[in-house]
């Protein structure tokens, strides 16, 4: 329920061109969410629940943090097991960073005559230094996400809203408590409105 809601007002929300059109979706969603967790007390919303935190703040646990060892595989399998599985890594992550810059690209309008997008040498060496430095921390790979379609949506196009973005990143480590009232069910049809967004470039 709470996620076909969502996907129909984030819909009518992007349609009428309301600025924060995702976010206003997720937080009302968020909202209906706690609304019916407190009045039906379900028990399936997956990964989070949406209640209110008995404390909104927490000092972010940082045990995993260079918690790797980078030749340790060696010992487990033959070196030509390491070398395909990085291969594979490498090449899947190529794949996913070059399909998601081309078309955020596209979305903001910034391809140029030749439909390229500029400085993608770039591009590609700064994900790949954050690919490493997100192993590093023993984090999920640190990768350019589709899901920046939904800033360039806003009218994100020179790299502020990254900034943004970035601080606003380092800002929820002490507030973990609150954004996990978040169901996935509210922040699911974002992921969907963007899906439709970046199919919208199909065309060129």
């Amino acid at each position: 329920l709470v996620f076909c809601l969502g996907v129909l007002l984030t819909i009518v929300l992007v349609a009428r061109k309301v600025k924060g059109a995702i976010l206003i979706s997720i937080l009302l969603m968020t909202v209906v969410a706690i609304v019916i967790n407190e009045v039906a007390r379900i028990k399936s919303w997956g990964l989070t629940t949406p209640s209110i935190p008995d404390n909104p703040v927490a000092a972010p646990d940082f045990g995993l943090l260079g918690q790797f060892d980078l030749f340790g595989s060696f010992g487990q399998v033959s070196v030509l097991t390491v070398v395909l599985l990085v291969f594979t890594l490498i090449l899947s992550d190529f794949f996913d960073t070059m399909g998601t810059v081309v078309g955020v690209t596209a979305e903001a309008g910034l391809l140029d005559e030749r439909g390229q997008v500029p400085g993608l040498g770039r591009v590609l060496l700064i994900d790949g230094v954050a690919a490493v430095a997100g192993g590093a921390a023993s984090s999920s790979s640190a990768t350019t996400y589709i899901e920046s379609a939904a800033g360039v949506g806003e009218g994100a196009r020179t790299g502020f809203a990254n900034m943004v973005t970035g601080g606003l990143f380092a800002l929820a480590l002490f507030l973990t408590p609150v954004l996990t009232i978040v169901p996935l069910q509210a922040a699911a049809p974002a992921l969907v409105v963007v899906g439709f967004l970046m199919m919208t470039q199909v065309k060129h």
